[in-house]
């Protein structure tokens, strides 16, 4: 089974969680949000699909994501 989305999420228990659709991976749980994003990034890019950042709340990450890559729009 190929890999179609990679995504990162809020669990109960305020840990952040990365989780694939392929059943042979295991569910990682993460401190922060920062490394979870940081790694389902990681695997996204290497599996070549998209990452899904759910209770993100648009945060300063979306920001700091235009500024890298040159968008000026608000």
């Amino acid at each position: 089974m190929s890999v179609h989305t990679v995504q990162v999420f809020l669990a109960q228990d305020a840990r952040w969680t990365l989780e694939v659709d392929d059943p042979r991976q295991v569910r990682q749980y993460f401190a922060s949000r920062a490394a979870a994003v940081a790694a389902g990034l990681k695997t996204a890019l290497e599996e070549h699909v998209a990452l899904l950042v759910h209770g993100a709340h648009d945060g300063p990450d979306e920001i700091l994501l235009k500024e890298r890559d040159g968008d000026q729009s608000p």
